[in-house]
């Protein structure tokens, strides 16, 4: 999915077992998939520093990137990434 990413905080949360781990929470701008929204969607993504790491991703302001990953509805398990320009298509 590609991203528009407007902002990161370092923060913690707790993982799929409950331990409280270190991560960053992505704050993102993206195409919506629902018909009823006008405009775009605004989604806040939380990574673990260990994904993050293993995938090499640094956030950076301003940078529009596809990611891949599996989102559980709070925690998403990065899998890739790539670096894009804002005239890739959504």
């Amino acid at each position: 999915m590609k991203v528009h990413v407007v902002g990161y905080q370092s923060c913690d949360f707790k993982d799929d077992d409950g331990h409280r781990v270190q991560g960053v929470s992505l704050k993102c701008v993206m195409k919506s998939s629902s018909e009823t929204l006008v405009g775009s969607d605004v989604a806040k993504i939380w990574l673990s520093n260990e994904i993050i790491s293993k995938v090499g991703f640094v956030p950076d302001v301003g940078s529009y990137v596809n990611l891949e990953y599996d989102f559980d509805g709070r925690r998403a398990k990065l899998f890739s990434y790539s670096i894009c320009s804002a005239d890739d298509e959504f």
